[in-house]
């Protein structure tokens, strides 16, 4: 195990600093990790949702995330999902490769790619619509 800083908190907690720095919003005020707090209405919620188990033989993870979007519309909450999955897709429309998901360069994230397309997901209990998309992430640790 490493005592390296960027393990001491969640790969969502990465995937959640990366969104902010691609100008999602901002990590606290809109961008959460794990928790989806009652306010803002329009919000993000990066949550971790699975990893590979390690394998002594290969230097690289599999990590998912679950991204989810709240916003007053459902229309809204696509919209910003579909933000969301262009950042981690290229013009082509295939997933991007080979860039660094912190700003150590202590991920290295070999391939990511949505498994499947954002979702509707229905309403919280305020009424807000929610919406969610998954990533797997192919990452190396340096």
């Amino acid at each position: 195990m490493s005592n390296h800083s960027a393990d001491a908190v969640s790969f969502g907690e990465h995937v959640a600093g990366y969104l902010d720095r691609a100008g999602q919003g901002t990590l606290q005020e809109n961008i959460f990790c794990q928790a989806r707090p009652d306010e803002p209405d329009a919000l993000l919620v990066v949550t971790d949702t699975g990893a590979s188990p390690p394998d002594p033989h290969c230097p690289l993870e599999e990590r998912t995330v679950q991204v989810l979007a709240r916003a007053a519309s459902g229309d809204g909450a696509l919209q910003r999902l579909s933000l969301v999955v262009g950042i981690f897709l290229a013009d082509d429309g295939c997933p991007v490769t080979n860039f660094y998901l912190d700003e150590e360069g202590y991920i290295w994230v070999n391939i990511v790619q949505p498994l499947g397309l954002p979702a509707l997901l229905g309403l919280d209990e305020k009424g807000r619509a929610l919406a969610s998309v998954n990533f797997q992430f192919e990452i190396r640790r340096r």
